[in-house]
């Protein structure tokens, strides 16, 4: 997974401490009150949870095509820019095919178009597309970390994956922090237009022209079987 992923992760469960510190009560926080005359868009914290249920299904993926290596330089290239990219392809596909993702489904989320239409493939492209930008510092600079390790300290360092890590991390381009500064920025500016949109909007939403609402059906049936 891209340091922008987890740049992006660590700044909503800081916002979302926050909110839940000086707002409401959690169980407030994770449900949405009903209303049959108005869209409900989601509050921050619901997309919050919905993102630590996909980061967590992300985590396994993500290490589980990095173990393909099997500490073969030419096949880690490969992986590295799969693990990359695996947070655009999953979100690109699981919004065009249903507007939710997994963590999504799970809160009781979903991402229509502004005009209340189903996302199409081009919204989620163009949605998500800052997602695969924020990837390619992340993929690049490992790229370029790697080349600079031979094949067999490589191959030795496989199987102590904190050891290659902190190896890599040292021999990443001089211009990959200073990135990595500008997506941590991105990240902190996406949940402010959340909190100051009148449709709770984040950047990427409003490049896709989409909305996060609560799903009215999965609502309705919490509220039918409450106690």
């Amino acid at each position: 997974m891209s340091v922008y992923g987890i740049v992006a992760t660590t700044s909503l469960t800081v916002a979302g401490a926050l909110q839940s510190t000086i707002k409401q009560p959690i169980f407030r926080i994770l449900r949405c009150i009903l209303d049959s005359d108005s869209i409900i868009y989601s509050s921050f914290s619901r997309r919050l949870f919905a993102n630590f249920i996909d980061v967590f299904v992300l985590i396994i993926i993500s290490w589980l095509i990095g173990s393909l290596a099997g500490g073969i330089k030419s096949i880690a290239y490969v992986t590295v820019c799969i693990q990359g990219i695996a947070f655009y392809i999953y979100t690109l596909y699981f919004h065009a095919k249903s507007g939710q993702t997994p963590g999504k489904r799970v809160m009781g989320l979903r991402v229509f178009g502004i005009d209340g239409q189903p996302i199409s493939f081009t919204q989620s492209l163009r949605r998500n597309f800052i997602f695969f930008l924020g990837s390619l510092p992340w993929i690049i600079g490992t790229l370029v970390a790697m080349s600079n390790i031979p094949d067999e300290q490589f191959r030795e360092l496989f199987v102590h994956p904190k050891d290659l890590h902190k190896l890599e991390d040292s021999l990443r381009p001089s211009w990959y922090l200073s990135v990595q500064f500008f997506w941590g920025a991105v990240c902190f500016a996406e949940i402010a237009t959340i909190f100051i949109s009148k449709r709770r909007q984040s950047i990427h939403d409003f490049i896709g022209k989409t909305i996060v609402v609560c799903d009215r059906k999965r609502e309705t049936a919490l509220v039918k079987t409450a106690p």
